[in-house]
């Protein structure tokens, strides 16, 4: 299956067989709808006929590739899943300015990411 989901050329779509499960990977590039959205999203969507998704273990729905944003404190990266493109843990948000700890220029930045489990942002010094 990892190899025909490879195989397919689906833009930034790729996939392994590990330790019996299937992972399935987008490198920020593959859109929602095939060509010009650049959301690098994969969707998966359950054929007319059959089980494919219920047998792998699937569920159908849009899943968004982690991302990095570079903006002010002002500008929140949507990533929650209540926001239009909601982002997975290891989304990255570099904060430009101080508020907040921010960093600019020298460079006192500070890290947050989306945790694992953990509702909202987690900070890294």
């Amino acid at each position: 299956m990892a190899t025909d989901i490879t195989g397919a050329g689906i833009t930034g779509v790729s996939a392994k067989a590990v330790d019996g499960k299937l992972y399935i990977y987008s490198d920020g590039s593959s859109t929602t709808d095939g060509s010009t959205d650049d959301d690098g999203a994969i969707v998966l969507t359950a054929g007319a006929t059959g089980t494919l998704l219920a047998d792998l273990g699937l569920t159908a729905g849009v899943y968004y590739a982690p991302a990095l944003e570079i903006k002010p404190h002002t500008q929140v990266p949507e990533f929650k899943t209540a926001d239009t493109r909601t982002r997975p843990t290891g989304s990255v948000w570099f904060k430009t300015t101080d508020a907040n700890l921010g960093g600019v220029p020298p460079f006192k930045i500070a890290v947050e990411h989306r945790g694992n489990g953990v509702h909202g942002w987690v900070q890294e010094v």
